[in-house]
């Protein structure tokens, strides 16, 4: 085989070896074959990358790019805080996390990923449970190896590792499962009761009429302030139904003011409780709460214009202080601008996660900061930028199928294009080349 030949060949596997990689790993995760098979491999760490790290961090230490944009902050898996447990001990099973997955936090900018097959919502809570312990690990050899100072001997270091593994074991096995007595009817008896309860026990926090309070006091297991539940709105965060409402009575909310109540009261009490509790919301409005995820809203945000939004976004209007308009980086509702939009991810995906706060972002998290905040955008671009992009969320819904975010290219899968598009062509000349030489050769 000539050398140019030799090369042609090698350009043609490696073309081949590129397009392979281009289906296995750049395709959605969640993609699915006949008979709801996985079609591609399923990673806990890519998955994690992919959808979770911009909030919780490439850790889970809650430390994500966008993670101080947002109210309430990530969690950091390392801090034995997780919030919504069924446990006794506060630890959450895995059936928590993927609770916690498939129908994400209401009142938070934590979306539910019911969407991902199961497999990937199995494959996610897997790794967040192994950050959360190598999380843990990390921060506890820390506070030993402080303990045993700088001139540690390698019997130290083995004394150590065997009280970590005792110590993680113990802080990162879920415990059993807070049993659940049976519902007894609800009746004036059963209000009075909870209502006597929860004026005894509850108010203190959640105030007389059950609207919450605002204590400078209170900090969450990371160090950050908290504001206790308005139990009116009809919306809790680990779901509305009466049993997850138990939950949350009898287990508490770790990492949090709020304590569990499983020890200290009975099966009954604790049901009348919930029902009184129930009582303060109007059911329609749990309904909702439970069912119907609804971007977030930045407070004090003015009244924007969804039109000039668009604009705004295409760059038909420029920004009034000179910045660069997002066509050049992102797409909005799966449509790309011929011009660009490749680069970053779909705005339309995006705000159904985190909602009008990430219009905060373009001063406040790179790559955009270096960009925005010489040139920052006013309260008004903001709102009418946070309302197109409602505008576009909504015509998702419509014309999505909404169990699948749109499709958007990646920068990613444009680089590979390319690439490919360059060493088939370059295969082609070679090829060419040689041909030309042979039949020279014959003439």
């Amino acid at each position: 085989m000539t050398r140019p030949l030799a090369i042609a060949s090698w350009i043609g596997l490696a073309t081949l070896i590129l397009v392979v990689l281009y289906v296995v790993a750049d395709r959605p995760v969640y993609r699915e074959g006949a008979q709801g098979l996985s079609l591609y491999r399923v990673d806990g760490q890519g998955l994690y990358e992919r959808h979770c790290s911009i909030c919780h961090g490439e850790n889970g230490r809650g430390d994500g790019q966008v993670a101080s944009s947002l109210t309430p902050r990530p969690r950091d898996f390392a801090v034995r805080g997780f919030r919504l447990v069924s446990t006794d001990n506060g630890y959450p099973s895995k059936d928590d996390i993927l609770k916690v997955l498939e129908h994400g936090m209401a009142g938070t900018n934590m979306p539910a990923w019911g969407h991902l097959p199961e497999a990937d919502r199995d494959a996610l809570a897997d790794y967040v449970l192994k950050l959360a312990r190598q999380g843990m690990r990390d921060r506890e050899y820390a506070l030993l190896a402080e303990e045993f100072g700088d001139d540690r001997t390698p019997e130290d270091e083995e004394e150590i590792a065997e009280e970590l593994d005792s110590v993680i074991e113990s802080q990162t096995s879920a415990g059993e499962a807070i049993p659940i007595p049976p519902e007894p009817p609800v009746t004036d008896k059963q209000l009075a009761r909870g209502k006597e309860i929860f004026t005894k026990d509850c108010v203190k926090c959640h105030g007389d009429d059950g609207t919450g309070r605002d204590d400078p006091e209170w900090r969450t297991a990371e160090g950050f302030p908290i504001v206790s539940g308005n139990l009116r709105r009809g919306i809790f965060k680990g779901g509305s139904d009466r049993e997850s409402v138990y939950r949350r009575v009898a287990a508490g909310i770790p990492g949090t003011p709020m304590p569990g109540s499983s020890e200290t009261m009975t099966g009954d009490d604790i049901w009348s409780i919930v029902q009184y509790t129930l009582s303060l919301s109007d059911e329609a409005a749990r309904e909702r709460g439970c069912k119907i995820w609804t971007p977030p809203k930045a407070e004090g945000m003015p009244e924007g214009d969804a039109e000039i939004g668009r604009k705004l976004i295409s760059g038909a209007v420029r920004f009034s202080n000179g910045a660069p308009s997002c066509r050049g980086c992102h797409s909005i509702s799966g449509l790309r601008d011929p011009g660009g939009g490749a680069w970053g991810p779909d705005l339309t995906n995006a705000y159904r996660k985190f909602g009008d706060v990430m219009t905060y972002w373009p001063e406040n998290v790179a790559p955009m900061k270096s960009i925005y905040t010489a040139k920052p955008l006013t309260p008004q671009e903001k709102a009418d930028l946070s309302a197109a992009l409602y505008q576009g969320w909504e015509q998702v819904e419509e014309e999505w199928d909404t169990d699948r975010p749109a499709p958007v290219l990646t920068a990613t899968a444009n680089l590979l294009a390319l690439g490919i598009g360059l060493l088939v062509a370059i295969g082609f000349t070679i090829v060419g080349r040689v041909a030309g030489i042979k039949r020279m050769e014959l003439q």
